[in-house]
Order: structure tokens, then sequence, then C-alpha cells
């Protein structure tokens, strides 16, 4: 669009060139009136002189003003021009990406906020709906479930009690009637027959030999009668027979010989218990090698055992007294099936399936303890070897001798096709496993301190244990003077889960808790866990010899097939008489595979020893 110059700069300009005219012309004036008028040619002259001069300063001053003027007009304007229009151009611009950019990230915040606003709300009332909903049927469930549970555990017991007592009325009622009825039949048959020989008498011999029939016949009723009740204490088998065959479970796992306690203590201690009105003495037995004297306390029923036991050790505390705890064997069988004549079932000829050990050390001058359950000597793995056995079981209890038949194969076995860790070494085996109709195989801590004793006395090397049970103070007392005078004492460290609390003798101080693993070297699944682990070794389908079959072997899992595996492996690294724990982890070193975990861990602990006598083929990864 055009624009108006404006002109007043121009004539600014022509005025001032006007008045310098005129003071020239003054100036001129002044100075032709002093001279003489006559010069008019000069003046003339000046004039048209001054004329042209002004005339080309006012055309240039004229034409540089203008120029000036129109070009600072013109640079003014297009500048005006340009900048409205690059303002309005980039105002406009601004204005719709600032609107634009604005309006995008406010819908995005906006729906952002209100779906993560919805989002919340809905999954809070969603949540809570929900949870409510939940809450009401689990606790429905649940309520239902304990009131079904609480029902039937009440009418149960009740109908249990009910039965229970009608049986012993019953019983009762039956035996009183019984024995009414026997003395009523007894009384009358004597009265009949004295009777008879008193009649008889007096007719064939007279009054005096009557009476004396009627005396012997007297004789003979009172004599049955008064054996019946001649005192009311039994023998020790009596006691100990009966008292074992009622065990009490205390806690989720564990059981007890109910109403019985042992003490380990001087004889001067074991005196002082004896005097308590509460305990009568079932037996008690002087040890030589564990030091001390073992006592079995029958506890009076009608008082608490276990306030007796906290009393009674607060009355001796430098005594041993605790609980006549009930042991479990540490096994589970993985197939039970026979393996057939010469242990064809994976042993291939290797000690433990596994090892190939040196052959200088497979016999010698070694003596291996063993606490488990009788052992089948017949067995052919046997031919050769020197086994001396001996059960510590109470009189009339039945034993076993599966689970120690397998055991002994391991340590000692040998045939054509299977190969036990030590063959041919002599071997002690105590007996301590009794059958129980609940609990199957059974042993007390009563029976396995006086094993321990027993093997003690027979100066074995090392005692390799296949049980496992709760804490017993008496026998932690044991295992400190068998480990303290250098017997390598090796124990599994049981088979009840992963979740399960730490298990005896295993987790005592100095024995060697030992775990089981398949040939892979996986952990088998319900061996126990914890800082009592020291080794693994094989147990899980391991070739074992089979009990009354002669020649005849079976697959077994579990951490007590382990145990004499670990066993043998330790003897190999030790000498006779240098047992202690402190030279085991030296003798060992570092002739191990590190399963899980690099170092020790509370599953392997160290790892499988005798990895140097593993072929490298069956060699299980680290």
């Amino acid at each position: 669009m055009a624009r108006n110059i404006p002109m007043r700069p121009a004539f600014a300009i022509l005025r001032r060139a006007v008045l310098l005219i005129w003071l020239i012309f003054v100036g001129a004036g002044l100075v032709f009136a002093n001279d003489d008028i006559t010069e008019e040619v000069a003046e003339e002259a000046t004039e048209d002189s001054v004329e042209d001069a002004v005339e080309d300063s006012v055309e240039a001053t004229v034409e540089d003003s203008v120029e000036a003027t129109v070009e600072d007009s013109v640079e003014a304007t297009v500048e005006d021009s340009v900048e409205a229009t690059v303002e309005d151009s980039v105002e406009a611009t601004v204005e719709d990406s600032v609107e634009a950019t604005v309006e995008d990230s406010v819908e995005a915040t906006v729906e952002d906020s209100v779906e993560a606003t919805v989002e919340s709300e809905v999954e809070d009332s969603v949540e809570e709906a929900v949870e409510s909903e939940v809450e009401d049927s689990v606790e429905e469930a649940v309520e239902n479930e304990v009131e079904d549970s609480v029902e039937e555990a009440v009418e149960n017991e009740v109908e249990d009690e009910v039965e229970e007592a009608i049986e012993n009325e019953v019983e009762d009622e039956a035996e009183e009637a019984i024995e009414n009825e026997v003395e009523d039949e007894a009384e009358e048959a004597i009265e009949n027959e004295v009777e008879d020989e008193a009649e008889e008498a007096i007719e064939n011999e007279g009054e005096d030999e009557a009476e004396e029939a009627g005396d012997d016949a007297l004789e003979d009723f009172d004599g049955p009668e008064s054996e019946d009740y001649d005192d009311d204490r039994h023998s020790e088998a009596e006691i100990s027979g009966q008292l074992y065959a009622e065990l009490e479970e205390i806690g989720q796992r564990d059981f007890v010989v109910s109403q019985e306690l042992l003490a380990l203590a001087d004889a001067t201690q074991i005196q002082q218990l004896t005097e308590i009105p509460e305990l009568t003495l079932i037996s008690k037995q002087s040890l030589g090698q564990l030091t001390g004297t073992l006592a079995r306390f029958r506890v009076d029923a009608s008082q608490g055992i276990d306030s007796i036991r906290s009393r009674l050790q607060r009355l001796l505390p430098a005594a041993a007294i605790d609980f006549n705890h009930g042991y479990e064997i540490a096994q589970t069988t993985s197939g039970d099936f026979e393996a057939g004549p010469g242990g064809q079932m994976g042993s291939n000829g290797l000690a433990g399936g596994l090892f190939r050990l040196p052959a200088a050390n497979r016999s010698g001058d070694l003596k291996i303890g063993m606490v488990d359950t009788d052992v089948d000597t017949s067995h052919s793995v046997f031919d050769g070897t020197r086994i001396v056995s001996k059960d510590f079981l109470d009189p009339g209890q039945q034993g076993s001798d599966g689970h120690g038949t397998a055991v002994a194969s391991l340590l000692v076995g040998r045939s054509a096709a299977f190969q036990g860790m030590l063959p041919n070494t002599d071997l002690y085996a105590a007996s301590v496993f009794s059958r129980h109709p609940e609990q199957a195989l059974v042993a007390t801590s009563y029976g396995l301190v006086r094993a321990l004793e027993w093997l003690s006395e027979m100066q074995v090397d090392a005692i390799n244990i296949s049980l496992a049970g709760p804490a017993n103070m008496v026998v932690a007392r044991a295992m400190n003077s068998l480990t303290d005078a250098g017997v390598l004492v090796v124990a599994a460290v049981g088979n009840e889960g992963p979740f399960a609390e730490p298990r005896y003798p295993a987790a005592y101080r100095d024995v060697v808790g030992v775990t089981a693993i398949d040939r892979s070297g996986r952990l088998y699944s319900l061996a126990g866990r914890g800082e009592h682990v020291d080794y693994a070794g094989p147990g899980v389908a391991v070739t074992v010899a089979r009990e009354g079959t002669g020649d005849g072997f079976q697959q077994n899992s579990g951490t007590s097939f382990a145990t004499p595996i670990v066993t043998g492996l330790l003897l190999h690294y030790l000498s006779a008489g240098q047992m202690r724990m402190g030279r085991l982890d030296s003798a060992v070193g570092d002739d191990f595979v590190d399963l899980g975990k690099p170092g020790r861990d509370s599953l392997y602990g160290y790892g499988l020893p005798g990895r140097a006598w593993i072929p490298d083929h069956l060699r299980p990864s680290q």
C-alpha cells in the first residue's frame, strides 16, 4: 500500500538556504558601500557567482535532503511495514502453534489425569469391593470349615471318650462279674468238695480226717488268690515294656515315652533323684567311657512330666535331665523292588555307585560302629566280613533288620558287582529300633545312649548314625564325650523337608551332618537344610543289599543312605586314632565337588567329598 512522503524537512532546508543568501547580500552591501560605487561590474560578477553558488548549494542541499528524507521515509515505511507484517505473521504462527501445543498438552494432561483418577477410583472401588467380598467369602468359608472341623473334632473326641468310657465300664463290669462268678463257682466248688470230702471222711475215716481234708482244700484256694494281689510292684522288664508302648506327642513332629525321664549325672546326683517321691527308678547303668550314671525314671501319673523335668533341672543344674525322646529312621524308599543277584542296578562296581577308591584303602585296622536296626549277616555281601551285633531294645520288643542291612552293605559290603566303601572292615552294629504300631520303627534316647556307651567300649574309630529327632540333653552330653575322645560321629540330617527345624544328633557340635543328592548333584527334595549340614553324599535311588534274600538288592532313597557313603569317604582321608573334627577339614582339603553356591552353604554344606575318586563322566557339575 502506497504512502505520502512528508515534505516538512525539504521546506526547512529551503528556508535555511534563503537565509544564507540574504546574509551574503547584506555582507556584500556593506562592503560595496565603503568601496567605490563604480564597481558595478564586480558586483554583477559577484551576484552571478553567488547565485550560481547558492543555486548549486541549494540544489545539492535540497537533493541531499530530499534523498535522505525519502530514503529515511522509505526505510522507515518499509521497516514498519515489514516489522508489522513479520510481527503479524509470527504472532499468528506462534499463537497457532502455542494454542495447538497448549491444547494438545492440556488435552493429554487432562486425559492422563482423568484416566489416572478414574482408574485409581475404579481400582480402589473394585479392590475394596473385591476385598470385601473375598473377605466375607473367606471368613464365611473359614468359619464354616472351622465350625465343621471343631464340631467333627469334638464329636470324635466325645465319641472316643464315650466309647472308651463305655468300653471301660463294660470291661470293669464284665471283669467284676466274671470275678464274682469265678469266686462264687470256686467257693461253691470248694464248699461242695469240702463237704463231699468231709462227708466221705466222716463216713469212712471219721471226723478228724474230714477236718484235715477241709483244711487242705482251703489252703489250695488261698494260694492263687494271694498271688494275684501279692505286691503292686512289677519287674523292670514289665515296666519298661509297658511304658514304651505309650508314646506321647510333643510339638508338631516330636514324641516321647510317656511319663518317663532320663538323667545322666554322677552317682550322688542320681541318688538324690531316687529320693524324690514323684519318681520311680526303672533302671540305672554306670557308664565307663561316657562317664557318669545313666538312670531311667517313671514319673507319677498325677504329675505333669514337663513341670517335673523343669524342677529337676533347676534342682540339679550340673546333671543332664530330659525326656526319653523317640527317634525315627531317616529314610524313604524310592522303589523297594529287587535288583536281582549281583546288585545289577546301577552300582557298576563302584563304591556307592560313584567312587573308584584306592585298593590300598579298602581294608585296614579300622573299626566302624553303626547305630541302626539289626543286620542280616547271612547276605552274600557280608561273606568274610566280621560283624558284631548287639541290641538295646526293651525286653519283649520286636526289632527289624531291613534298614541296618542296607546301611551295613554300603559301609562294608562287597560282592562280584557290588562295592561298599570299606569292604571287610570290622563292623559293630548296635540295634536300637523296635517296631511300633503308629510310628513304625522307633528308637529312644535311652537305647541310643546305651548303644553309644557299648560302641565306645569297643573302641570304634567312627560311628555311623541313621536316626534323626529332637535335641536331648542326655544324648548331647554322651555325644560330646565321644567327639572329645576323638571318635568320628557322622549322622543323617533327616528327611522332614526343607522347612524342618534342625534334627539331632546331626546338629550337635562336632557331629558331621550329611544330606543326600542324586547322581546329577541335585539335592534330595525331602532333605533337611541348615547350618548343621557339613557334606553331601549320593542318597537317591542307591543300590543296597536287601534283607532276607541271600543275595538280592534294591534301591532306596534318604539321607540315611548318603550317610554311610560319606562316613566311608571320610575314613579314607583319616587314619585310625585321628578322627577329630579339627583335622577333618584339613584332611579333605579341597578334594570335593562344590555344589550349589560357591563355598559352604546350608543345602550342600561343603559339597560332595572324594572328587578325585569320581570318574570324569560321572562327576556332578559344580
